[in-house]
């Protein structure tokens, strides 16, 4: 399914983007913008943010804060963006030291959260990184012993090198 903007939504994209439909983009000359390698999601709370100018509810579900994030960094809208990085670091802080006593299911889904903070790169990827490390270190030692978690680690080495920095900085500061 194809997913466009079209003229009629030109006059409120252009106000709140500043590359929508202006310049000597493609964009500018077919007044359509394609969002085709966009998640449907992520287009929908990007279309409610443009139309009202207030961030959809983004509920229990990472995946509508990783649309918000990314959508928002990706188009130039940083209250959507900001919305999607307050959820993670709230859910960071809350949940995320002792999600190893979970199920599998929320072992994965945390493995994934992690994944793919680690693989996007923002202007705010360092403060989500280290969200993911202060909240993991506390409980350093069972979080190593997961073997989902160990797996995770053997295939993401910058994130396996920066966990090891971080637990290196925590015990030494125990010194």
């Amino acid at each position: 399914m194809s997913t466009a903007l079209t003229p009629k939504n030109n006059d409120i994209v252009e106000s709140q983007t500043e590359v929508a439909c202006g310049g000597e983009f493609e964009e500018a000359e077919t007044k359509t913008i394609n969002l085709d390698d966009d998640p449907a999601g992520g287009v929908d709370q990007m279309l409610v943010y443009l139309y009202t100018l207030k961030v959809p509810a983004l509920g229990t579900d990472w995946k509508n804060a990783d649309y918000a994030h990314c959508l928002g960094d990706k188009y130039n809208l940083p209250h959507l963006k900001d919305a999607g990085r307050f959820w993670f670091l709230q859910r960071f802080r809350v949940s995320l030291g002792t999600w190893y006593k979970s199920s599998e299911s929320v072992q994965t889904c945390w493995i994934m959260i992690i994944k793919k903070v680690w693989s996007y790169q923002t202007d705010d990827s360092p403060e989500l990184r280290s969200a993911i490390l202060d909240n993991l270190m506390p409980n350093s030692k069972p979080i190593l012993e997961n073997e989902k978690f160990q797996t995770f680690m053997m295939r993401n080495k910058d994130f396996l090198w920066a966990f090891m920095r971080a637990l290196a900085e925590k015990v030494s500061l125990k010194w």
